[in-house]
């Protein structure tokens, strides 16, 4: 389905950006993030998320393991 979306000059050329160093299309960036977005956000409510300096950090109690992706690495830096 064609639509079209109105993104920020800054956005639009770092989406180019990464779909070029990935070789990649935008489509397939915009499309791989809206998933991601989607995704996440279905679970979002079971977890707090909080922002310390600029990184994603979860509220927990006990020890614990945390085994990111690398596509929520990408998404940290």
């Amino acid at each position: 389905m064609r639509t079209t979306v109105d993104l920020p000059d800054a956005l639009f050329k770092e989406a180019k950006s990464v779909a070029a160093l990935r070789d990649l299309t935008l489509k397939d960036v915009v499309v791989r993030a809206l998933q991601r977005e989607l995704r996440d956000g279905r679970s979002a409510p079971a977890r707090r998320r909080s922002r310390r300096a600029g990184f994603p950090t979860l509220a927990c109690k006990g020890d614990f393991v945390i085994q990111p992706t690398q596509e929520q690495l990408d998404d940290v830096i």
